[in-house]
């Protein structure tokens, strides 16, 4: 197999392009972080995160309150991480069902939240200040969704209605 590189490029060459696409793709990522980062629905989401983890710090340890610690937890991540996931991605499928991703994590925090009143182990005051902030979210959330971009639908081949 013949090698179709230019015979003027040497190895130290080589590795100055590599380094240059490197710093390039790094500039090109931290751009896009930072424009994710600055979205309001991501700034809300973030809140929302950071007063779950609070809320999960002044929960005790028994067993059914370290149940739900983790369930919190794992959804206030899952609602950041898929909200990332959903915002960068080019295809509309992929949007949709990161963002319904986001929503199901949403429901499940609310829904541990009204389980935690049920058996009294919730500060009551906390869990409304999550809810009045989930409450923005969903604002924000319902007008991110439908900027989506429809036209951007790939057909996946799993037949779901994500291209009407």
């Amino acid at each position: 197999m013949e090698n179709h590189q230019p015979e003027n490029i040497d190895q130290e060459d080589k590795i100055s392009l590599m380094k240059l696409a490197g710093k390039d793709a790094i500039r090109a990522i931290l751009t896009e972080d930072a424009r994710v980062q600055a979205l309001p629905i991501m700034q809300k989401a973030g809140l929302v995160s950071d007063l779950i983890i609070s809320f999960c710090e002044h929960l005790g340890y028994s067993d059914v309150e370290f149940e739900y610690k983790k369930i919190l937890l794992n959804a206030g991540y899952e609602i950041c991480n898929k909200l990332v996931i959903a915002e960068t991605s080019i295809y509309f499928n992929d949007k949709l069902e990161n963002a319904i991703l986001v929503k199901l994590a949403v429901k499940k925090v609310l829904h541990q939240l009204a389980g935690m009143k049920v058996l009294g182990i919730s500060d009551l005051e906390y869990s409304q200040l999550i809810e009045d902030e989930i409450e923005e979210f969903r604002l924000l959330y319902n007008k991110w969704v439908n900027s989506f971009d429809k036209s951007t639908s790939l057909l996946d081949g799993w037949d779901l209605p994500l291209n009407s």
